[in-house]
C-alpha cells in the first residue's frame, strides 16, 4: 500500500518517540512521566529533566558548568511549582524566589524579604569563598505555626543543597524565625561551597548562628545580631579585659573551660566577635584580618578532604553518589554523606589551626585582641 506523504511523516513520528523512549534511562522516564502527571495539559512536552543526574557527575561539573545546570534545574522546579502548587496553596514568584502560601500577606512578603536579605548578605560577605558557583535560592514554603504541610512539599527540619533545588519550610511567625535563618545559612554554603561548610570548624559555624538569632531585615540592609544575652557577657569581657586566648576558642576548648567557671556564654561572646572582626570587620586591619579567615578555611576545606579519602564510611556511599536520586532519597544521602564524627572534626580544627593562626607572630595576635577588644 502507498502512503502519502503526511501519514509518512506521522509514522516516522512515532517511531521516532517510541527510539527515544526505549533508549532512555529508566529514572529519566520514571521523572518525565511524573513530571507530565504532576503538570498535566497546561503545559509543553516535558523535556529530560535537568537534574538527572548524579551526585558524583554533579559535584565533578566545573563551576561554570555546574553553574548552568543549577540554573536549568532551578528554572525547570520553579516552573513545575508554579504551574500545579499544591492544593489550598498559592505560588508567588518574589525577586526570583518561588514562594508557597496560603495567601498572599504582608507577613509572607516579609518573611520573604528576610530570607532574601540574608542571602544577599551571605553572598557580599562570604562570596569570595567560590566566586565562579552559582547559589541557588530555595523553593520556600511559609506556613502557620503547626500548620500540617503538603505531601507534596516533604519540607525538612534541615534541608540540605543537591542536584535538586533544595526546599525550605518556614513558619511566618516572628518567633519561629531563626530556625529559618540557620537553615538558609547553611543551604547558602552548601549551594556555594559544601567542602568548606563541611569542614568549618563547630566554634565558627556556631558564632555564625549565633549572629542570626536576634538579625533584622532594614530598609538599609540586613542586620546581624546576637541578641542582648551575649552582647551583655561581651561588653563584660572587653571592660574587664578578660580576654580567653585565640586557641582555646578556635580548638573550642574555651567552650568547655567556660563551662566549668561561669557558663558559656562568655566563650560563645568571644567567638562572635572574633568572627565580626574576620568576616566583616572595618579598619585599616581588614583585609590583613580576612586574609587570616581565608587563610584558616582553606586549610580546613583541604585537611577535611585529605581525611575524608581515607573515610571508609564515605567510600560506602559511593554506590548512592553514582545513582541518579529522587530529591527526598538525595535529602537522605546528603546527611549521611556530611555527616562527620567529633574525632574526625577534632583534627580538622587542629590542622586549619596550625596553618593559619598558630602562624602569628605574638605581636601580631595581639593586635588582633587589641581589634576584639574594641568590638560593641
Amino acid at each position: 500500500m502507498q502512503l502519502s506523504p503526511s501519514l509518512r511523516r506521522l509514522c516516522a513520528g512515532i517511531l521516532c518517540a517510541v527510539v527515544l523512549v526505549a533508549g532512555a534511562s529508566k529514572v529519566e522516564a520514571h521523572a518525565i512521566e511524573a513530571h507530565q502527571t504532576r503538570v498535566g495539559a497546561k503545559t509543553r512536552p516535558a523535556a529530560a529533566p535537568a537534574r538527572a543526574l548524579s551526585w558524583n557527575e554533579f559535584r565533578q561539573l566545573t563551576p561554570p558548568e555546574r553553574g548552568a545546570r543549577k540554573r536549568l534545574i532551578e528554572a525547570q522546579e520553579q516552573d513545575e511549582w508554579r504551574l500545579d502548587p499544591p492544593e489550598g496553596w498559592r505560588a508567588l514568584q518574589l525577586k526570583g524566589w518561588c514562594v508557597l502560601a496560603r495567601e498572599d500577606s504582608s507577613s509572607v512578603r516579609g518573611l520573604v524579604e528576610e530570607l532574601q536579605q540574608q542571602w544577599s548578605w551571605m553572598e557580599r560577605t562570604f562570596g569570595w569563598m567560590a566566586p565562579a558557583e552559582h547559589a541557588r535560592p530555595p523553593i520556600v514554603l511559609v506556613h502557620g505555626h503547626g500548620d500540617d504541610l503538603p505531601a507534596s512539599f516533604r519540607g525538612d527540619f534541615a534541608p540540605r543543597a543537591g542536584v535538586s533545588t533544595a526546599r525550605l519550610a518556614c513558619a511566618k511567625e516572628r518567633e519561629h524565625r531563626a530556625a529559618a535563618r540557620e537553615a538558609l545559612l547553611s543551604l547558602w554554603f552548601q549551594e556555594k561551597d559544601r567542602e568548606s561548610w563541611n569542614a568549618m570548624p563547630a566554634w565558627l559555624k556556631n558564632a555564625l548562628r549565633d549572629w542570626l538569632a536576634d538579625a533584622r531585615a532594614k530598609s538599609a540592609g540586613f542586620d546581624p545580631g546576637c541578641g542582648e544575652s551575649l552582647d551583655r557577657a561581651w561588653r563584660s569581657m572587653a571592660k574587664d579585659g578578660e580576654l580567653l586566648p585565640l586557641k582555646d576558642i578556635a580548638l573550642s576548648r574555651g567552650l568547655r573551660h567556660a563551662e566549668e567557671l561561669d557558663g558559656v556564654e562568655s566563650a560563645r561572646a568571644q567567638a562572635t566577635r572574633l568572627v565580626a572582626l574576620l568576616a566583616w570587620g572595618r579598619g585599616a586591619r581588614a583585609d590583613e584580618q580576612r586574609a587570616l579567615l581565608v587563610e584558616y578555611l582553606r586549610a580546613a576545606r583541604a585537611a577535611a578532604l585529605e581525611l575524608g579519602a581515607e573515610d571508609a564510611r564515605l567510600a560506602r556511599l559511593e554506590p548512592r553518589a553514582a545513582s541518579v536520586l529522587e530529591p527526598w532519597a538525595e535529602q537522605e544521602f546528603l546527611a549521611a554523606w556530611d555527616a562527620r564524627s567529633a574525632a574526625f572534626e577534632e583534627r580538622v580544627a587542629e590542622r586549619a589551626w596550625s596553618a593559619s593562626f598558630a602562624r602569628l607572630a605574638s605581636r601580631d595576635e595581639e593586635r588582633l585582641l587589641v581589634g576584639l577588644k574594641a568590638l560593641r
